[in-house]
């Protein structure tokens, strides 16, 4: 299963609820003596969906096991971060798809921190199988997952660092509370 997949698929499902989405394509430049470059592109894709926004960079694993955020290119944190900073009404995130054979996908959403990214921070397998217990995932099974609860399953990590080595936690911010902040998954 490649990244192309899980990109289609998640352009279907949104298409499926009527919301619309488009992956980016990788541009292609061809030099004077016809040597071809790839440019770089923001991020994966984009959607729309009930007046919302989502921007999108996707990653896929083969199995559960740990996914360090590095992975991304420092363009594509970089223009996701800048989205958050600078749109209420837009959801950027990192979707890592963790690839089930002969089940299908476990998706996660992640809020991009170009502090984790910068701190080389990972979240661990462990981590990832807790944010499912916990419910913070959206199971995809036969092409198909729910859309519209996206909002509710994105995770916040922050970085912190434990014996000399990055980690990431996940958080919570009280709405009501500015000072309140409750950590649950902390590796």
């Amino acid at each position: 299963m490649k990244e192309s997949n899980l990109n289609t698929l998640i352009k279907q499902n949104f298409q499926k609820v009527g919301g619309f989405a488009d992956k980016i394509p990788d541009p292609m430049f061809t030099g004077a003596d016809g040597q071809r470059f790839n440019l770089k592109r923001p991020f994966d894709g984009f959607a729309v969906l009930d007046n919302f926004s989502y921007f999108y960079e996707t990653k896929m694993l083969k199995g559960y096991q740990a996914f360090p955020f590095q992975k991304l290119s420092e363009h594509q944190i970089t223009n996701l971060c800048l989205i958050k900073r600078n749109s209420i009404f837009a959801c950027p995130m990192i979707i890592v798809g963790v690839y089930l054979l002969r089940v299908g996908f476990d998706l996660f959403f992640f809020k991009p921190n170009m502090e984790i990214w910068e701190k080389r921070c990972s979240a661990t397998k462990s981590q990832l199988e807790e944010f499912k217990a916990k419910g913070f995932y959206l199971p995809v099974r036969k092409s198909t997952f729910a859309v519209h609860t996206i909002p509710a399953k994105i995770i916040e990590l922050r970085p912190y660092t434990l014996n000399g080595k990055p980690r990431v936690e996940m958080y919570f911010d009280n709405p009501e509370d500015d000072d309140y902040v409750e950590t649950i998954l902390k590796d």
